[in-house]
Parts: C-alpha cells; structure tokens; sequence
C-alpha cells in the first residue's frame, strides 16, 4: 500500500494512494484511526498510479487515474464524492497531479481563478483545458505569488509566476509532491543525486532535508497550520512498507 497524496480541511484529513482493499481514507483523529472508502471511487490500485488530493474552494479534489484514463473527483466532506470529469473524457492517460490558486469558495466568479492538473490549466473549473508547456508533470505547488511544476520521471521542474513564461530548475527530483506552508516549499519524491525530500525559500533554490528514517522516499505531505508542523508519507524502496 502506498500513501501518494494527503489534504487537511481544519478537521478532517483525507488520503489517497494505491491500497488493494482502499484507493481513499479519511481521519477525523489527526492522522490516529481511519476509515477507508474502498476502491469503487477510485479503482486504480496499480502500485504505479499516483493519485493527487488538494483542499480548495469549500472541497477535497483528486486527480487519479484509471485504466480508462485520467478522471478529476470532488467531494464537500471527503466521504461522499462526484465524478468532475469521467475517466478518459478530458485526460486521456493520466491526470497526475490538482492544485488551485485559491483556498476559500468565491460567491462571485473571478477571472483569475484557475485549475491546474499536470502541465494544463482550466479557467473556466474544469470545462476546458489548456497546455502550458510539454513534459510530464507530476507534481504542481502554489504559494500566492508563483507556481512550481515537478517534474516525472526523467522530466525537468519549473518556475512559473504567469503560466505563460516558465524557468527551468536544476534539480534531479521525480515529484510526487511539492507544498508550500506560506514561509517555505517542501518538494518529494525520488531522485539520484539528492535526497527524497527536499526545502526550499525562494523556489529556485533547493536544499536536501534528512529523512528520520534512511531508505524511504516521500510521497506526499500536506502543512496543519493548527499545529505548525507537516505530515509526510514515505515508502521504502522497492518495498510497499510505509511511514508517516
């Protein structure tokens, strides 16, 4: 079983990953006990899916994948979840990775706000789609100035401050997450030359972070701004043992 996205609402917490007996859980005990969903919602329970999870705008949304293709689900309480777009109907491979550039529901519809799964972006929540760049993106953070894409396998990370223009970075990483807590970005995975999980305070400028326990790769995480302190989930290489 691997944990590959975590996301907090202030009193529930919600998981997604790639359980053969549950694809989504939820804890209402700050990570103590959970109870899974079963794997109906998300069939995907292939070890190499990386299902992604985001708290926004008053819900939880996860981007998975199937074997028809990629599908977008959402979900007011993470128990009871709708289909935002059918496996395949928009993402016809995968859909790897959902962030927003909001966090609060707006009454009215602002022109600025957008989805972001992968290397596309929806203005209109969802309805349409359209590439920012090529590559595979696996993962994609937002810190309320600048996006910063992660990259998949063998893929390069960027930069973005309007989703026009992109920087490239000079990091190893295969993402699986990248946060940002409002002070500093975290951003795990897997990589060759640097460590599984690494910080940093501008974006560009990445620093390794030591792992509690050696062997392990992160991935995901989510920020509690209640209790000032991250949860990371990490699985042992070539294992399907994992920690948080």
């Amino acid at each position: 079983t691997r944990i590959t996205g975590l996301a907090f609402n202030g009193t529930r917490i919600v998981a997604v990953g790639n359980g053969t007996s549950n694809t989504i859980a939820y804890s209402d005990d700050m990570g103590v006990t959970w109870t899974g969903l079963g794997t109906t919602i998300l069939p995907n329970t292939s070890s190499s899916s990386i299902h992604k999870i985001h708290w926004s705008m008053g819900r939880f949304i996860i981007s998975g994948t199937t074997s028809a293709g990629g599908t977008i689900l959402y979900s007011k309480d993470g128990i009871i979840w709708r289909t935002g777009s059918a496996p395949g109907a928009i993402f016809t491979s995968s859909a790897n990775r959902i962030y927003t550039n909001t966090t609060m529901h707006n009454t009215v519809n602002f022109p600025t706000n957008k989805i972001l799964c992968g290397n596309s972006v929806s203005y209109d929540e969802g309805t349409t789609w359209s590439q920012i760049f090529t590559g595979q993106i696996d993962a994609v953070g937002y810190n309320g100035k600048y996006h910063v894409f992660g990259a998949g396998p063998g893929g390069n990370s960027y930069v973005s401050y309007d989703l026009s223009n992109v920087i490239q970075l000079r990091i190893d990483m295969s993402a699986t997450f990248i946060e940002s807590n409002g002070n500093y970005w975290l951003m795990g995975g897997q990589a060759q030359n640097s460590g599984s999980l690494l910080r940093s305070y501008d974006g560009f400028n990445w620093i390794n972070t030591t792992m509690p326990t050696s062997g392990y790769y992160c991935t995901g995480a989510d920020w509690s701004p209640n209790l000032g302190r991250w949860s990371v989930a990490t699985q042992q290489t070539g294992t399907n043992a994992t920690q948080m």
